[in-house]
């Protein structure tokens, strides 16, 4: 316990000054002149917010929460590590549309559910956006590019932005992806690979091995979290030249203490 709690207190180090980062970065957010400095700004703002979120959820002991909302985190980095790595205007611009495919069908869905007679939401935004995505991909893969072809073959997901990725980064992600991100999306879905039968004895030796079970799966989730943060911290310090050096270095040690911590028990 006392290994959970230690963990938990380097964490919060870690996400605190990654807070502090990011609000930081967030005061100067007009004077970002480009799309994909702005996109990587919210990006960031959004990971720290998750990442704060389940180390709440880890202290409360909701851990089964916590890996739905770190999968969450693994996606949202994989965007962020992406763009902020090279290309960044081009990668923005794939990003943007992408998301905007996914948002149009989403509302639609949406739209279809809703009873009738009842308020249903104003398409036109996403439509306009649909179009210029459409735009987009026909650009650069041809004008009779069919819609689901493109959906298909030509958006951007966490995964396929992941594997763009190179050097230490994408091991790091193939390493959380296999060990991490298959089971977590699982839980989310309903159907968690650890039978839910596995533990239900109430004998002494089930229960500890249950605690077992649950203290591996709280270490991994921390550590995915600070090892997340503090990529996303250094991608984005460099791709927006912001000089944090001195900022980061206290992290990553933190970060490293975790991870030590973690192998040694």
């Amino acid at each position: 316990m006392f290994i959970n709690f230690k963990c938990l207190f380097l964490a919060s180090e870690v996400l605190s000054e990654a807070t502090k980062i990011q609000n930081k970065i967030e005061k100067s957010f007009s004077s970002f002149s480009k799309g994909a400095q702005k996109v990587c700004v919210l990006l960031l703002k959004q990971n720290v917010s998750l990442a704060n979120c389940i180390l709440l959820l880890c202290r409360r002991k909701y851990l089964g929460e916590a890996r739905i909302l770190t999968r969450s985190l693994l996606e949202t980095s994989a965007y962020l590590l992406f763009i902020s790595e090279k290309d960044h205007e081009e990668r923005s611009e794939l990003y943007r549309h992408s998301l905007a495919l996914s948002h149009k069908v989403a509302v639609d869905e949406f739209n279809d559910a809703v009873p009738e007679g009842c308020k249903k939401i104003d398409t036109r935004f996403y439509d306009e956006s649909e179009g210029e995505a459409l735009k987009y991909f026909r650009r650069k893969h041809g004008q009779d590019a069919k819609k689901d072809d493109i959906k298909k073959k030509y958006t951007l997901d966490p995964r396929k932005a992941a594997n763009q990725l190179s050097g230490e980064i994408k091991k790091v992600y193939d390493t959380l992806y296999t060990k991490f991100y298959r089971a977590a999306s699982a839980l989310s879905h309903g159907q968690d690979p650890i039978s839910s039968f596995k533990f239900m004895d109430k004998t002494f030796e089930k229960k500890k091995e249950y605690q077992k079970h649950i203290n591996v799966e709280l270490r991994m989730v921390i550590q995915t979290v600070c090892i997340l943060i503090l990529y996303d911290l250094e991608y984005i310090d460099a791709f927006l030249k912001l000089n944090y050096k001195d900022r980061l270095k206290v992290a990553k040690r933190n970060v490293e203490n975790v991870i030590e911590l973690i192998k040694k028990s």
